[in-house]
Formats: structure tokens, C-alpha cells, sequence
């Protein structure tokens, strides 16, 4: 799919403000911009220390808030861009103040220079929340985009890369997906001494199929917790290598999890929407799990498919098989602790 080139703001007009450009929270606006050339009283300085340059700031407004991500520019790279500016442009810093300061700029440029598709879709929390961190600023931000992605694409798919070959010995199916089954199971599912483990079938004997308990982390031992790993690992399996060296560019998951189809095809619209929260208020279950997953998915064309569990399909059966093996790895870990 190819995507018109993003029109770049920040045409100076008459009055000295750039023309379209998107306006940040007003406590934000203004706290930036009490500092002028002329104005050298430190006590019209809520924000930036004693310590600031004003001339210096003045060089790195000019610069900074000119950029723009462009329409095929991930968000990721778009951060990363404008720390680095701040860097080069301003320094490091070193006073007590300059975290608000750097986050006070960082944040309006953000605002300010993301992709009108993708600020039409942040949050207005996030928007003019001025006491937001800016991780939490990017993490809504981040969502933004996803959202946007998922919108007009069912998919994270960017680009129009094909392979005619299969590098990695893959079932294709008659529209080009690899096929691969996922599954994850849970021993004692939702008590405190649970055992969860992954599966990841590519086919019989594959070389890429994955057996191993679910990682002792911060992640809940659940069965959906697993059911979502496992997904996410058979993303690492084709993409974490050289890049597209396997020549995967779609995928057809097959899963026995209604609710982790659901959820990643349906409710997630709602949850990205609504600042993780459930159409009855709630939180969202395993956010930071879903987060991961839509992480790796992106780059990918994606079909879900829905196999009822404990039937005939070998696809499934091997899947959970390897997945309560890894459950029972899980468990002898435990055992050595």
C-alpha cells in the first residue's frame, strides 16, 4: 500500500506562528513560551532553571519543533529522532530542573510533529494531561499509531516486499500465509503454585517448533497469559533473525483461543480507544502482555484462525502438546529453586 507523502507543517506566517500547526496543552504552550530573547528575569522561569541559556533554547526551539515524522516513519523511529536532536542540539543537562524542561519540549514536539492520521487518534487524556510522564506520553501515543494501523489495515503490514521462495521449509496456504499452530497451557490455572508452558507447531519435526514454559518474569501464570506468549514467540521465530531471512511475510495463526482472537481482533479497537479500559470500565487484563503483541505483530500481514480445541486437527494437537510439555518444564524449574 502506498501512502501519500505527509504535507509538512510549519510554514511561518506573518505573526511569527507556524500555520497548521497543532497547538499542545496550554499550560504546556505557555510555560514554554514565557521565555523570550529580551526577557532575562528568572522569575518569569516556572520551569527551566537559572542554569538555561536563552538564546541556547531559543536555537533549539527553532529546531526542534520543525520535525515531522514522515508517512512511512514508525513512531519508534520518530522518538528516537527527537532525542537525539535534543542531544545534539541542547546537551545532556545536569540540574535539578532539566527533566521538566527536556520533557516540556520533548512533549510538544511529539505533539506536534506526529502524522495528522495518528494525533486524530490519541487519546484526549493523553493529549493535555501536562502532568504525564513522558513515558506515559509515548506509551499513548504509541497506542495512537497501532490504532490507526489496525484501523486501515487489519494488520501491521507495511510495505510491498514478496518472496516467490521459502527459506524456512513452512506449510503455505493457498493465499501465500505461513501456517503455524500456537498454543499455551496452564497447570493449576489461576492458583499461586500454577505452571504455564508455550507450543509453537510449524509442522511435523520442524526445525523452528518451539516447546518451553512460560518465563519466570513479571508476567501472570495464566492460560491466556501463555495462550499470548505463544503467539508472540512464533512472531520472534520468523522476524528476530536477519531480517526477513526466512522470507516470512505473512502469517495464518491458528489457535484454540477464542478469547486471544477476540480480544486482538475485535475488543482491542475499544481498549486502544479507551485507555485500556472495558466497555463496563474496567481494566484491561494482561495490557502489558497485549502491548508486546501488538509490538510484534507490526511489518506483519496476519490472518487469525479459530480451530476448536481437542479435536482432530494435528495442527492443534501437536501445539498442545508441546505447549504441557513446556508447562512441565515449568514445573521442574520450580522444583531447582
Amino acid at each position: 500500500m502506498v501512502f501519500p507523502p505527509l504535507l509538512r507543517r510549519g510554514t511561518a506566517s506573518t505573526s511569527g506562528r507556524r500555520l497548521g500547526a497543532r497547538m499542545a496543552p496550554a499550560n504546556v504552550h505557555h510555560r514554554i513560551y514565557q521565555i523570550s530573547p529580551g526577557d532575562n528575569n528568572t522569575k518569569n522561569w516556572p520551569v527551566i532553571s537559572k542554569t538555561v541559556n536563552v538564546s541556547k533554547f531559543i536555537e533549539l526551539e527553532e529546531t526542534i519543533m520543525e520535525l515531522r515524522q514522515f508517512s512511512s516513519q514508525k513512531l519508534r523511529s520518530f522518538i528516537h529522532e527527537i532525542d537525539q536532536t535534543f542531544v545534539e542540539e541542547y546537551g545532556r543537562g545536569g540540574d535539578v530542573n532539566y527533566g521538566s524542561f527536556r520533557r516540556e519540549v520533548k512533549a510538544r514536539c511529539l505533539l506536534d510533529g506526529v502524522t495528522d492520521d495518528i494525533y486524530s487518534r490519541i487519546r484526549h487524556n493523553i493529549k493535555h494531561d501536562a502532568d504525564l510522564t513522558w513515558d506515559e506520553l509515548v506509551e499513548g501515543v504509541q497506542d495512537a499509531e497501532w490504532l490507526w494501523s489496525l484501523c486501515h489495515r487489519k494488520s501491521h503490514f507495511v510495505g510491498t516486499r514478496t518472496r516467490s521462495h521459502n527459506d524456512g521449509n513452512f506449510k503455505i496456504d493457498a493465499d501465500g500465509y505461513v501456517v503455524v499452530y500456537t498454543d499455551g497451557a496452564c497447570i493449576r490455572n489461576g492458583q499461586p503454585d500454577a505452571q504455564a508452558g508455550i507450543g509453537v507447531w510449524f509442522g511435523p519435526h520442524h526445525k523452528l517448533n518451539v516447546s518451553k514454559p512460560l518465563e519466570f518474569s513479571s508476567d501472570p501464570v495464566t492460560n491466556n497469559v501463555a495462550e499470548i506468549k505463544a503467539v508472540i514467540k512464533a512472531f520472534e521465530i520468523v522476524k528476530n533473525r536477519v531480517p526477513f531471512q526466512l522470507g516470512v511475510e505473512r502469517l495464518a495463526i491458528y489457535t484454540d483461543s477464542k478469547y486471544l482472537i477476540d480480544s486482538i481482533s475485535d475488543w482491542i479497537f475499544g481498549w486502544l480507544s479507551n485507555d485500556w479500559r472495558k466497555s463496563d470500565g474496567g481494566r484491561v487484563k494482561h495490557k502489558k502482555q497485549y502491548r508486546e503483541l501488538l509490538m510484534a505483530m507490526e511489518d506483519m500481514d496476519i490472518k487469525w484462525i479459530h480451530v476448536k480445541g481437542h479435536s482432530n486437527d494435528i495442527g492443534n494437537i501437536e501445539a498442545d502438546h508441546l505447549a504441557r510439555r513446556g508447562a512441565q518444564k515449568y514445573e521442574n524449574l520450580s522444583d531447582e529453586d
